[in-house]
């Protein structure tokens, strides 16, 4: 409850979602089932700014606005879902796809109202009264950040995935599972649109693709289902944060 100022540092944040979901459920054979989902959504995170005051920092402390200027993250997603399985006497083999394609609209504009660094307290109260002179201990130091649509970036991402997993249980009179998988991830993001020819490319997000390998087992040791030892082995892998690509895009000096 407490008053959105550079002092509390409060932000005001809203957040505004809605999804559409279209799910279908399929049994196409005695052996086969299949399950299928659209999802459209919209997301909004909208900041309200908290005053037009500079970041103050002195010896480490900040206050102000450094990162409380007005700010927001906008999302649209598309996403398509589907995962299919058989199943014939010991075998059992599942496969599936998970495409979605994000638009993203971000607004950081760090600095944007300004920041004033003191090395000491006391080029602080200097500052503040007036009387910095020569013989003032410490440094000033002030940055200021300009930007030609308020730190503003849209950025496109697709992530795209398939993955195909067997398992086998007819093993030791049926008390050894084996399964194995592998996960195909893809991830593609669009480029900068106001690139930095300075930075050679490194305000941009390069695509990148992964593959990991799922291996499990499940031993049934007294046979009656009451003890069993489970292990395996899974490599596991994240797409890259979409913030993390915006601020790279944001804070190259041309947005």
């Amino acid at each position: 409850n407490s008053v959105n100022t550079p002092e509390s540092n409060e932000l005001l944040n809203t957040t505004n979602a809605i999804s559409w979901v279209l799910e279908h459920s399929a049994v196409w054979t005695p052996e086969i089932v299949s399950e299928t989902r659209l999802q459209v959504s919209n997301e909004r995170r909208p900041f309200a700014g908290n005053g037009q005051s500079p970041a103050i920092t002195i010896n480490g402390f900040v206050a102000g606005t450094k990162t409380s200027t007005p700010r927001q993250m906008n999302e649209i997603m598309t996403e398509l879902i589907n995962n299919t399985t058989w199943v014939r006497g010991d075998w059992t083999l599942k496969g599936g796809l998970d495409f979605q394609n994000i638009g993203i609209d971000n607004q950081f504009f760090n600095n944007g109202n300004g920041a004033i660094a003191f090395s000491t307290y006391g080029m602080a109260a200097a500052w503040a009264t007036g009387t910095i002179g020569a013989t003032t201990p410490g440094t000033l130091r002030y940055n200021g950040a300009w930007s030609i649509n308020g730190g503003r970036v849209h950025i496109d991402t697709k992530l795209n995935s398939i993955y195909g997993q067997g398992s086998y249980n007819g093993l030791l009179d049926k008390r050894l599972t084996l399964t194995g998988g592998l996960r195909f991830n893809q991830q593609k993001i669009s480029g900068n649109p106001r690139p930095n020819a300075n930075l050679a490319g490194l305000d941009s997000a390069p695509d990148s693709s992964t593959v990991d390998p799922r291996f499990a087992f499940a031993l049934d040791l007294d046979g009656k289902g009451k003890t069993v030892l489970r292990g395996g082995y899974g490599w596991f892998s994240t797409p890259t944060p979409m913030l993390l690509v915006a601020n790279t895009m944001t804070g190259n000096g041309n947005t």
